[in-house]
């Protein structure tokens, strides 16, 4: 009697592939709301979440050194200027928003010292603008080389379609 069967067929496979992604994707977003929330809500230190800061940058590093040697950019989005313009604009507004907020919270940007809601804007607008700056650049950075890996691999499994013969 085997205990661990490898006779499944590919729609089998299939399937645990995709629930093993869905799972890899709950774990790598429970891990970043368990670090907003113990460093903007609960004022822990970062100490606090070293663990969860190390999992969380291990597996963004396999995501995308994966993804690198596989040449594979996103199932739904090709590298070009529109995607890094788009992407670095989302996650600037997913990092920027909440930190900005909790610092007008916590720390009182428009209260303290007769700052004004002037002040606190261009808090906001001077942590948009450098957050963007290096969201797009890393973005960029990382399309260029998956586009380069890309034509590697089609260069290194191209098919010839005339062959010549012989």
């Amino acid at each position: 009697m085997k205990i661990f069967r490898k006779d499944k067929d590919e729609r089998e496979k299939n399937e645990i592939m995709r629930i093993s992604s869905i799972a890899f994707l709950i774990a790598i977003w429970g891990l970043i709301i368990s670090i907003a929330l113990k460093i903007f809500i609960f004022d822990l230190d970062l100490v606090n979440v070293a663990s969860e800061f190390i999992i969380l940058i291990i597996c963004t590093i396999f995501i995308v050194t994966a993804s690198y040697i596989r040449g594979i950019w996103d199932t739904s989005t090709n590298p070009g200027m529109k995607t890094y313009i788009v992407t670095s604009l989302v996650m600037t507004l997913m990092v920027n928003i909440p930190i900005s907020s909790v610092y007008y919270i916590r720390y009182g940007v428009i209260v303290s010292d007769g700052a004004t809601i002037t002040d606190a804007l261009r808090f906001f607008a001077i942590g948009f603008a450098t957050t963007f700056i290096l969201m797009f650049l890393a973005i960029a950075l990382f399309g260029t080389l998956i586009k380069r890996r890309q034509k590697k691999l089609a260069n290194k499994y191209a098919i010839d379609d005339n062959p010549q013969e012989n």
